[in-house]
């Protein structure tokens, strides 16, 4: 199992869990994959491909 596929299995099961918390601000596993599909989304759309360095 990798981390995309733990992220959607921990979605599926408890979408309202806390997922991260980072200085002020709380994410659930619902919000947080929709904010890790919109960034994966988006570098796609820039022709980043799997695999690639930032």
């Amino acid at each position: 199992m990798n981390i995309v596929e733990a992220l959607e299995i921990n979605t599926e099961r408890q979408p309202l869990h806390e997922a991260l918390h980072y200085e002020d601000r709380r994410y659930n596993y619902f919000e947080f994959n929709e904010s890790v599909n919109k960034l994966a989304n988006g570098l796609l759309e820039h022709r980043m491909k799997n695999g690639a360095s930032l």
